[in-house]
């Protein structure tokens, strides 16, 4: 057990070190006096705008850092583009229980930074910050307007939707080739948006920088496992502390399999993880029930589980280098009893058990090296009996090795 703690904590090491290892890519920055630096930002693929951001001057240099009051803007590899702007935004929620009866935006002043989605005359920017989407509008150097896209409660409590935006677009961009159905079934996404204004830059034939990342397949992993783990369990009886019955540590193996998809941000590293497999704990105890001397009474009591372990949860990587990472696992582990009993052997009506696996958390943590892995992973104290009379706690810990099939 002891041994098995120590891992851990040097693993946590070994992750603070890979947080170190991060993919700095070409890009620059505009500093608040206009002048531009060639750099080596760490691209993050940003969930919500950001405020701050690592760089490097050079490959080999200490990680730096700038904020929105440092800097005016900044690029990554031609690819991501923020700017800041002081803008006038609603940050009005759109979940149906945080609804107001307001239909028209209330408008608050803020200094973001803004993601440039596709840029000439005219920018279309985003902003992204946890549940609140904004999209704001800009012609020539004029500050970006934001397209107003409001959900509101009506007097009849019903949800109704202020879809000013689709308007202010329509007199913005005049063409031609434009119609009015064109903004009537107008969306507000990202995608419906880029591809009118891009659609308004065909017509008026005007040159245009759309920023987008190259699109990429869905990432997932499939894995086959197998590891011994650690278990004890121990037994306690409210209304009789003779019964208590603490077993030993024992060892078996363990196997199962393991797919997981990749969140569609953050560059792959976040993604969800289910993880079914076999287990098997199985020990006995003698317990004495009466000792005076010349009277003695024991009970050889029998813990044999068997269960299938469902853990649902995250795992995030941390990148070494192209083929190897580091990750950080959790999740909610479901399991289902395979046939377990908890007795007293030739005593039953002492110690007879009706088991049920109650919910219960792992923390895991590993390595992995192209197709191979390893890792480490600890179940939280969990109870596996229905019966108000006995408390059970089973502890687990779990050492496997890993094969990645997909």
């Amino acid at each position: 057990m002891k041994s098995i703690k120590i891992t851990f904590v040097l693993l946590l090491f070994t992750s603070a070190i890979a947080c170190a290892q991060k993919s700095f890519k070409a890009g620059y920055l505009i500093s608040n006096a206009g002048e531009k630096s060639t750099c080596y930002i760490l691209d993050v693929d940003w969930k919500d705008n950001p405020t701050t951001i690592q760089y490097k001057t050079t490959r080999s240099d200490d990680v730096r850092y700038a904020d929105i009051n440092s800097i005016k803007a900044f690029e990554i590899d031609s690819q991501v583009k923020y700017v800041r702007e002081t803008v006038q935004i609603d940050r009005a929620s759109s979940r149906t229980q945080n609804l107001t009866t307001h239909r028209n935006p209330v408008f608050k002043e803020e200094t973001l930074f803004l993601q440039v989605l596709i840029e000439g005359e005219s920018t279309l920017y985003s902003y992204q910050d946890h549940n609140i989407s904004r999209y704001f509008y800009a012609s020539g150097t004029e500050t970006p307007t934001q397209l107003v896209h409001k959900k509101f409660l009506t007097p009849a409590m019903k949800v109704g939707v202020n879809d000013l935006y689709k308007q202010q677009l329509q007199k913005e961009l005049r063409c031609d080739q434009l119609s009015l159905s064109d903004f009537e079934k107008l969306s507000y996404t990202k995608k419906s948006l880029i591809n009118l204004v891009q659609q308004y830059y065909t017509c008026k034939q005007q040159s245009f920088t759309i920023y987008e990342r190259p699109h990429q397949k869905a990432v997932y992993e499939l894995a086959v496992f197998g590891g011994v783990q650690s278990s004890n369990l121990e037994l306690k009886k409210a209304t009789s502390s003779l019964l208590d019955t603490k077993f030993e540590g024992s060892t078996s193996f363990t196997f199962g399999l393991e797919a997981a998809f990749a969140l569609p941000f953050n560059n792959d590293k976040w993604l969800w993880y289910i993880r079914p497999s076999y287990h098997r704990y199985k020990n006995e105890k003698e317990i004495t029930l009466i000792d005076t001397g010349s009277l003695n009474s024991t009970a050889n009591v029998i813990a044999d589980l068997n269960w299938l372990a469902i853990p649902i949860g995250i795992k995030h990587h941390l990148f070494l280098n192209d083929v190897s990472h580091v990750f950080i696992r959790g999740a909610l582990v479901i399991s289902t009893d395979l046939n377990s009993a908890v007795y007293a052997e030739n005593r039953r009506s002492l110690v007879d058990l009706d088991l049920k696996f109650k919910p219960a958390f792992t923390l895991g943590l590993g390595y992995a090296y192209a197709k191979f892995g390893f890792a480490f992973d600890y179940t939280s104290p969990q109870e596996i009996s229905q019966n108000d009379q006995w408390q059970t706690t089973l502890n687990t810990y779990t050492f496997s090795l890993s094969y990645r099939l997909l």
